[in-house]
């Protein structure tokens, strides 16, 4: 069993920091409207009263990534002219897709960015979960929600919120675009690939779709099944893994001859 918070002191040296994951979705929360309650619960106060804190009284907050096979931690406060300032983040990879190994991973994590900010008692989550943790409707899936609850109570964390991986990903487009994208959203892990679409920053929809060697195929197979769509965005975003692999997807995505199976705009 993993410790628990008071007693964590470790400091492995092989791991990732990746802005992916919580570098893309600390600024989606800031909008109390935006932040789905977590176990059926009105968001508190305090995420909505972040933007009225003076940045040397401002609360530490924990934004907390949970993949199929990866996490992700960070540390952030409200800084000048109401704007998210990240003190300091983590990544790291599982092996197995068990609730024990995500658990095992941020008790680590955790134990770095306290190392790195001084900041022993950051107990205030708002969480970053993927689609194939949610329900059609956006709600968290009766047994995911079981087992996040047995994991902050075991690392003493108070869940306030949660956001889809992709609406944050799209929040942080429009907030450095100035417009809403429309854009095929990848999200990587050892066994899947999460297809979403948007277009004009509207949910179009997203798919599931198995993992193989021919991955560009996988992808095609994906975009195909979304038969309501006649054009789709010429545009991929990757994210969810570990940069080295994201390029080599990338790489081969860009080999893949697109033309010739599916219909996308300004190709």
């Amino acid at each position: 069993n993993y410790q628990r918070r008071i007693l964590r002191r470790r400091c492995p040296e092989d791991l990732w920091i990746a802005s992916t994951c919580c570098d893309c979705y600390y600024g989606y929360t800031l909008n109390k409207e935006n932040v789905s309650g977590l176990f059926d619960m009105n968001i508190p106060d305090i995420v909505g009263s972040l933007f009225h804190k003076k940045e040397e009284n401002a609360l530490v907050y924990l934004s907390l990534c949970l993949d199929v096979h990866s996490v992700a931690v960070a540390f952030w406060s409200m800084g000048a002219q109401s704007t998210a300032k990240i003190l300091a983040s983590e990544y790291s990879s599982i092996d197995e897709d068990s609730w024990e190994a995500r658990g095992v991973a941020i008790d680590r994590l955790l134990g770095l960015l306290e190392q790195k900010t001084g900041h022993t008692d950051v107990t205030k989550a708002i969480l970053g979960l993927p689609a194939l943790y949610l329900t059609e409707t956006g709600e968290i899936q009766k047994d995911i929600r079981s087992e996040i609850k047995k994991l902050t109570h075991t690392l003493e964390l108070e869940p306030i919120g949660f956001v889809p991986l992709h609406q944050a990903v799209i929040f942080k487009m429009k907030k450095d675009e100035g417009v809403p994208p429309s854009v095929i959203l990848l999200g990587i892990n050892h066994h899947a690939i999460a297809i979403t679409i948007y277009k004009i920053g509207s949910l179009v929809g997203v798919r599931d779709v198995e993992k193989h060697e021919d991955i560009a195929l996988a992808v095609e197979q994906g975009l195909k099944s979304f038969t309501d769509v006649e054009v789709l965005p010429a545009r991929m975003l990757l994210y969810g893994s570990q940069a080295d692999e994201l390029e080599d997807i990338k790489s081969k995505l860009l080999r893949h001859q697109w033309t010739a199976s599916v219909n996308f705009l300004h190709f």
